[in-house]
């Protein structure tokens, strides 16, 4: 499988069955053209499932939503002939009509076993969100911790080394920021 419109009649796992992998499965699909679940036979299965149905050649693809590396997917690609498939410029660009929370993302090379090049897929922001009474300075002094502890931010997980405070400010959505942490972005200078 070269692209998500190879998966059409193909048997995929979207997720646990009342997970969120499969609204995001649905409406990747749909960006690609295909009709979920029509266009592919669904086993409502988690990553680990999905890695024992793969190696078993019952399955031929899976969605996983996770940060970079992930195991389970190190693990497919291992032992299971996994992949990861490209999500290319058209169907992102259909996807994110609908739904602008997505960003496009790239997989550096290298990431997973087999992995010799960059794969783009589609990310979501991290985001702490909050109720807009929170006062001010509370929400500052947070936002201001958080960029000013990365030492020990990057510590917490291997996806937390590529954050950057220019793409705290970028891909919300239309999401409003709060005062603020709108107030310690401008004093940084990544927010006009």
């Amino acid at each position: 499988m070269n692209t998500l419109q190879d998966f059409k009649g193909k048997v995929f796992a979207p997720g646990v069955a009342g997970g969120t992998t499969i609204g995001e499965t649905q409406v990747h699909f749909a960006a690609a053209g295909l009709k979920y679940p029509g266009d592919i036979k669904p086993q409502y299965v988690g990553p680990a499932e999905a890695g024992d149905l793969m190696r078993n050649k019952q399955l031929d693809g899976t969605w996983i939503m996770a940060g970079l590396p992930n195991a389970g997917v190190s693990e497919m690609c291992a032992t299971a002939d996994g992949r990861l498939v490209n999500i290319d410029d058209a169907t992102f660009d259909k996807l994110s009509k609908n739904y602008p929370w997505y960003a496009k993302f790239q997989i550096p090379a290298g990431t997973y076993p087999d992995q010799d090049k960059p794969v783009q897929t589609t990310a979501v922001k991290m985001i702490l969100i909050t109720n807009a009474s929170l006062p001010e300075d509370v929400v500052y002094d947070l936002t201001r911790c958080f960029w000013e502890n990365q030492d020990l931010v990057k510590k917490s997980h291997a996806v937390m080394k590529d954050i950057s405070l220019e793409g705290a400010v970028t891909d919300l959505a239309g999401i409003p920021l709060h005062p603020g942490a709108a107030k310690y972005y401008r004093e940084v200078g990544v927010l006009k």
